[in-house]
């Protein structure tokens, strides 16, 4: 079956590993819902609604976590990053004695 797979920081290890979870068999459910005349068409849109929360597990250690931690949404320095940056810099250099 196929599986999406992840890496992110398991709770139970406490360290980066790989996450799993099963993707949806589209072809499976499509071929139901013909089969039963529609009948499987509720279930299938089920699975879809709930396919985003379902569990990733850890493939090390099988720890079940519900979602993988929030990645920072500032990817990149802003100006003010910089700006501190170089003052610390400029800070610990003066500090080093000639």
């Amino acid at each position: 079956m196929a599986s999406e797979k992840h890496t992110f920081e398991c709770d139970s290890c406490k360290t980066r590993q790989i996450f799993y979870r099963r993707k949806i068999n589209h072809p499976l459910h499509i071929a139901l819902v013909i089969v039963t005349g529609g009948l499987w068409l509720i279930s299938y849109i089920a699975i879809i609604i709930g396919h985003p929360i379902r569990h990733w597990t850890c493939a090390a250690c099988d720890h079940i976590q519900k979602e993988p931690p929030k990645v920072n949404a500032r990817a990149f320095p802003t100006p003010k990053d910089w700006k501190d940056a170089a003052f610390s810099s400029k800070s610990l250099l003066g500090r080093v004695e000639k």
